[in-house]
């Protein structure tokens, strides 16, 4: 229906001005692009915002997260020290008095150590386990990873007790007296 009504309005506008048929198409086509260049003069002269005010609402937006994230990294620096200290408290140190008994402490016992991580309180608690107590604080260096200056830094804080006299004759056991044996 459309089609029927541009060749009509077409076939008025060539016996108006006595032009043929492709003459016609022709004065269209120029009256269309005239049309469009000035719709696109229009759109182009009108007013735009300034450049990057459409970007002035994020930027505001991005501001505020960094300055929220800045606030948030201050108080996670604050907090560091305090945690940090924390930590030292729980661990020990040469000026705690009372040592790690090497012999009696536990696995999680030993990390508290300076120096001494999971693995390393882990081989220390093989080393008691295959080749029993230790007799003597420096026995310490015997275990694998732990070398002069690891033990420099351990000797203060640990203590060996006395192992239990596993060795030493009982009572039923002993020898009896020389005179004991003598007499009737």
């Amino acid at each position: 229906m459309n089609l029927e009504r541009a060749n009509v309005w077409l076939y008025r506008v060539q016996q108006r001005l006595a032009i043929t048929r492709n003459e016609a198409a022709a004065l269209v086509a120029l009256a269309a692009l005239l049309l469009a260049g000035m719709v696109v003069q229009r759109v182009r002269s009108q007013p735009q915002a300034a450049p990057g005010a459409e970007r002035a609402a994020t930027d505001h937006r991005f501001q505020q997260g960094a300055a929220r994230l800045r606030a948030a990294q201050k108080k996670a620096e604050q907090r560091a020290p305090a945690q940090e200290a924390e930590r030292e408290t729980s661990s020990l140190t040469a000026s705690s008095k009372a040592k790690l008994d090497l012999n009696a402490a536990s696995e999680s016992q030993l990390e508290r150590l300076p120096g001494v991580g999971p693995v390393l309180a882990g081989r220390i608690a093989a080393y008691r386990r295959a080749h029993g107590p230790f007799a003597e604080g420096d026995h310490l260096e015997r275990v694998s990873g732990i070398g002069p200056k690891t033990m420099a830094q351990l000797a203060p804080l640990v203590s060996v007790s006395a192992p239990e006299a596993e060795d030493a004759p009982k009572a039923e056991n002993a020898p009896k007296d020389a005179k004991a044996e003598r007499a009737p």
